[in-house]
């Protein structure tokens, strides 16, 4: 018996024919009847049953056919009566004999088939447009056209077309186990922009630095990419000062603000491994380009949950920023990132919604009459960063304030009654759009003649873009960040 149809020379199909149990009393119908032959032996009345996994003869037709049958410990022999020779030698598997059936030239007959059924495949493979194997497998096996070949059809070699028409891109896995065995070795990085509309620091990029270990995020605000190595210099030597821990690997992508000689040298300098994706590979660098996204996609949810307008996305990512390393939860250390950094747990209390209404106390920044009013209203817009004060949007002077006197009103948020959203400073805000970087510079003296402060008062802090704030929860609501970097 046989489950290859292939092999059998005139078949002769039968219908309902006997049954045959096979092992876990499993069931075949034999299909039909038909012969195995080579130069030496033939064998007749084979019966063809339909999955049958291995080949079966019977010793008792061998010794009718007038073949002698011999066993012994490591195999077996089958010999003509009339002249003793060894036609067929079989070797011992367990306790099941094998029998090598081959043809005079030593070329077993089974690869000639299965060269044939090849051919058959890949001419039934051009055939159907090129339709995949498995799928002309399961048409042919399962009988589900009518005039098809009875073969099995496995896929071997290439198909050249099908490489040109169908190659799709390689699947990413991902990893497990981490590279990195604690905070700092590894650093992802990575830079989007350049936006549209420029922050209220004139800046147009934002550069994302992950740490792998923890998750912690920084992010720098540029007004060009050249600026990257600069700012991660500075980085480098204010974080591995905070942590004291070294920067071991830093990974980014094939850009020029990182593939560069002041880049290398920086990496030099401080004995830093550089990585690289392959390029047009961001997958390989996806630990940033996700961050990168929800970053962004935090920004936008914030810009649109208070209708500020577009040039406060700094401020939005900023804070967004800050937020994530306090409140996310990395999945291996089932811990903050904040934790993992810094080996406490984030205090919460001092958070406030962004873009909500906050009344500054005007602490000695003008001289006030006995009856003017003590505070300006104001829009809360993020966390200093080395200091224990709130960043603020002064709506009177239209300047970003750093200050601790604060009180807010988290149940107004910013509408287009404010004066934000006024007509006046939505026009400023439109021509500040429009600055390139190169006219940056000189902006400031336009938007004064128009009541545009962008300096700010005496004691005003400037309305400039910094990396995500970081406060230590060690004493007090807000605290101070450990390091401060200015981009």
């Amino acid at each position: 018996m046989t489950g290859i149809k292939g092999l059998l020379k005139e078949y002769i199909s039968i219908k309902d024919g006997p049954k045959v149990i096979f092992g876990g009393s499993e069931r075949g119908i034999i299909k039909g009847f038909g012969n195995i032959s080579s130069n030496q032996i033939t064998i007749t009345q084979v019966a063809y049953v339909k999955g049958l996994k291995h080949n079966l003869i019977n010793i008792s037709q061998l010794s009718d056919l007038g073949y002698d049958i011999s066993f012994v410990k490591d195999g077996c022999h089958i010999k003509r009566s009339s002249d003793q020779k060894i036609i067929l030698t079989g070797y011992r598997k367990r306790n099941v004999y094998c029998l090598n059936f081959v043809y005079e030239n030593k070329v077993s007959p089974i690869c000639l088939v299965a060269d044939d059924n090849a051919s058959l495949c890949v001419k039934w493979h051009k055939r159907l447009a090129h339709l995949n194997y498995k799928t002309i497998g399961q048409l042919f096996s399962k009988e589900l056209v009518r005039n098809g070949p009875q073969v099995k059809c496995i896929k071997e070699g290439i198909c050249s077309a099908c490489q040109k028409g169908k190659q799709t891109k390689s699947f990413f896995y991902s990893l497990e186990n981490k590279d990195s065995v604690r905070c700092l070795y590894l650093l992802h990085m990575d830079l989007f922009g350049p936006m549209p509309v420029h922050s209220l620091g004139r800046k147009v990029y934002t550069f994302v630095v992950v740490d792998d270990y923890s998750r912690y995020t920084w992010v720098f605000f540029l007004r060009q990419k050249s600026e990257t190595p600069s700012v991660l210099l500075c980085f480098v030597k204010q974080i591995q000062n905070e942590l004291n821990s070294t920067v071991v690997k830093i990974r980014s992508d094939h850009d020029t603000e990182f593939h560069s000689e002041s880049m290398t040298k920086l990496c030099e300098d401080f004995g830093i491994f550089q990585d690289f994706s392959s390029p047009r590979t961001p997958q390989q660098n996806g630990i940033a380009e996700r961050k990168n996204r929800t970053l962004i996609e935090a920004g936008r949810t914030l810009l649109s949950d208070t209708s500020l307008l577009e040039y406060f996305w700094a401020e939005a990512v900023n804070t967004a920023c800050h937020v994530i390393n306090r409140a996310s939860i990395t999945k291996c250390h089932k811990k903050t990132p904040y934790e993992i950094m810094k080996g406490r747990k984030p205090n919460l209390s001092y958070f406030r919604i962004f873009g909500c209404k906050c009344y500054i106390q005007n602490n000695g920044k003008s001289y006030l009459t006995k009856f003017a009013t003590k505070s300006q209203d104001g829009i809360f817009v993020g966390y200093n960063i080395n200091s224990k004060a709130y960043r603020v949007f002064n709506l009177t002077t239209q300047v970003i304030e750093e200050s601790v006197h604060v009180v807010f009103d988290e149940t107004r948020l910013i509408n287009s009654e404010l004066p934000c959203r006024s007509n006046n400073s939505i026009g400023i805000s439109k021509r500040m759009d429009k600055l390139s970087i190169a006219e940056a510079s000189n902006a400031d003296e336009a938007l004064e003649n128009e009541g545009y402060c962008p300096g700010g008062v005496q004691d005003s802090i400037e309305a400039d873009d910094n990396q995500e704030v970081q406060h230590d929860e060690g004493a007090g609501d807000v605290q101070p960040k450990e390091i401060y970097l200015q981009p």
